[in-house]
């Protein structure tokens, strides 16, 4: 069963301010604060932003009005996507957690948000030229979710950056999940 774009696009609405981000917990430390990661979260983060991309490459409509250079971009931020993961997975060793204190590893979740707005960037620029609006609106709706999970990342990287003094505002829980359940990846256990 699909949803009406309107109902996704409000369901995917941003929670008020002052919520916890449930991908990373904080803990105060004698020289500041360190903040802790979810690795199940980053990795399903990289995998909605894949799954984003390959859904949408997957539509014809799509596909036959994208520019070679847009299926491009898209492979290319899809590629940048396995490399972060792969950083970041290292550095985890295997862990369930990681600080973002880790080498390379706020980087890599830095440069992962980049490569997931590059995607949902490039496939919105070609929603307007496809001419089949139940494709259309399909491809909105793989966009919406993955903006959605880019928004939970960019507010867990907001916070560190702002010495974790103020709450970022991220996607409720039951949005997350709706987002990643419309990219076919399950939500990690934390959510």
């Amino acid at each position: 069963m699909l949803i009406s774009r309107r109902r996704f696009l409000s369901s995917t609405a941003l929670a008020g301010a002052g919520a916890a981000l449930g991908a990373c917990s904080l803990t105060k430390t004698p020289t500041g604060y360190s903040v802790t990661v979810n690795v199940a979260e980053a990795d399903a983060w990289a995998q909605a932003f894949k799954n984003a991309a390959t859904l949408v490459l997957a539509i014809p409509a799509f596909t036959s009005v994208a520019s070679a250079a847009v299926i491009a971009g898209i492979d290319t931020a899809v590629g940048l996507v396995a490399t972060d993961i792969g950083v970041i997975d290292k550095a985890a060793s295997g862990q369930v957690t990681i600080t973002l204190q880790t080498t390379g590893v706020k980087d890599a979740l830095s440069s992962l948000l980049t490569a997931g707005n590059q995607i949902i960037s490039l496939a919105q620029g070609v929603v307007p030229t496809i001419t089949d609006s139940t494709e259309a609106q399909t491809v909105t709706q793989y966009l919406a979710a993955a903006s959605t999970l880019a928004s939970v990342l960019s507010a867990l990287l907001a916070s560190a950056s702002v010495s974790l003094a103020t709450s970022a505002v991220k996607p409720d829980v039951v949005t997350q999940r709706a987002a990643y359940r419309t990219l076919r990846v399950v939500a990690p256990a934390n959510l």
